[in-house]
């Protein structure tokens, strides 16, 4: 993190260059625009500097940023799931520290980033010291890596017979 966010000089423009995060002085969403998808965020920046539009995707990048990291239990870790050719799989990481977001969001940090480096569409689940694994906010419950692997398992199936399908 280098103090600096992503934006576009227009709504559903691309990234057209980095801004100091001390500039913000307040966001808020944009009107729906005739001809461009997805929702746009205006940032206004203090002094007289020109605003500048945040897509959904720029918007949950700053959002994720850590404001403060606090100290974890080190049994505590991140666990993915799925599903290939070779079967169900699963990947886990230690979890270095509990990261309070700028969206008030407490996020696992691991080696590679908040959330492990995933994007936010990626669900991340959290190994408790018991074993038990919690779902994070936008993740479905699941309860034990049993359960995980055999939804690893269903969708990969589901995926498979939309393959044979078509």
């Amino acid at each position: 993190m280098n103090g600096l966010f992503e934006a576009a000089d227009q709504v559903g423009g691309s990234t057209t260059g980095q801004f100091p995060l001390a500039d913000i002085e307040s966001i808020s969403t944009c009107a729906q625009r005739k001809g461009v998808t997805g929702e746009w965020w205006v940032v206004r920046r203090r002094g007289n500097l020109d605003s500048v539009y945040l897509s959904e995707t720029m918007w949950q990048s700053l959002m994720r940023r850590p404001v403060q990291l606090m100290p974890v239990d080190p049994t505590h870790s991140i666990v993915r799931f799925g599903c290939d050719d070779a079967g169900a799989w699963t990947m886990s990481e230690h979890i270095l520290a509990w990261a309070l977001c700028w969206d008030g969001e407490m996020r696992p940090v691991t080696r590679d980033g908040v959330d492990a480096g995933l994007p936010f569409w990626d669900p991340v689940y959290i190994r408790m010291p018991d074993g038990t694994l919690d779902a994070g906010p936008h993740c479905d419950r699941i309860d034990t890596l049993e359960e995980a692997m055999a939804l690893a398992r269903r969708e990969w199936d589901a995926k498979q017979a939309l393959k044979v399908q078509s």
